[in-house]
């Protein structure tokens, strides 16, 4: 199987060196590694975006992520190879896909227990808290 957090998928926004991103409510999709080896350190997660697609977000120095009310899966690799140090996982999550968080400076994840999370979603040092 290929890594995710490296794939060799292109999309119009990638390797942009985009520092700054606003994603606006009504947008619905972002296709696989849209925003992938930018330089993003924050993004909002519209409540109209149901799906965060594989590596969307990945290889950036993302060190903060406010995910939506709507927001009900993140697949593989959607935000590996960034910076984050805290997030917050809210309920509404229902998936969480391989390698979606893995390479941050994670310590610690809370994560309702009706969230279905690949064994290997964060890095094995990552102390996961289920509620």
């Amino acid at each position: 199987s290929s890594d995710v957090c490296s794939s060799d998928l292109k999309s119009a926004f990638y390797e942009n060196k985009l520092s700054d991103l606003h994603i606006l409510d009504g947008v619905k999709g972002i296709g696989a590694f849209a925003f992938a080896w930018n330089k993003l350190t924050s993004v909002d997660i519209p409540n109209s975006l149901v799906t965060i697609e594989e590596g969307v977000f990945s290889n950036n120095s993302l060190i903060m992520v406010n995910f939506s009310k709507n927001l009900e899966h993140i697949r593989d690799g959607a935000f590996c190879n960034n910076s984050l140090v805290n997030i917050l996982i809210p309920d509404n999550i229902k998936t969480i896909g391989k390698e979606a968080f893995t390479n941050n400076k994670l310590v610690e994840v809370r994560i309702s227990m009706n969230t279905v999370v690949d064994r290997d979603a964060f890095d094995k040092e990552v102390n996961i808290v289920r509620y």
